[in-house]
């Protein structure tokens, strides 16, 4: 918020302040857009996939090799879903 009073909060050539809401209650546009929490979501699951891929490639290299050689993704995939499976089953043993 602006700390001087309203006439204070606009520029001399009468433009509002960017970002400044002078006392008022903020507009529907000056919300947060809902789009942050889909990219938010979008970037955890990308995280999620590219740390069990880095662990698959540490702990089964010759799955990610065959995949690779072969350009088959079937047997990458199913790897990757038994890591997150076995990732989030230990998750739910803690809690």
């Amino acid at each position: 918020m602006c700390n001087l009073p309203p006439a204070g909060c606009v520029l001399v050539t009468g433009c509002p302040v960017p970002g400044v809401n002078c006392g008022r209650p903020p507009s529907s546009h000056e919300r947060r857009p809902p789009e942050l929490s889909l990219f938010g979501t979008v970037a955890v699951i990308s995280a999620v996939l590219a740390s069990a891929t880095i662990w698959l490639l540490i702990t089964d290299p010759v799955t990610v090799a065959d995949a690779v050689e072969t350009g088959q993704v079937s047997p990458l995939v199913q790897a990757l879903a038994g890591v997150l499976y076995d990732a989030f089953k230990g998750i739910l043993r803690y809690l």
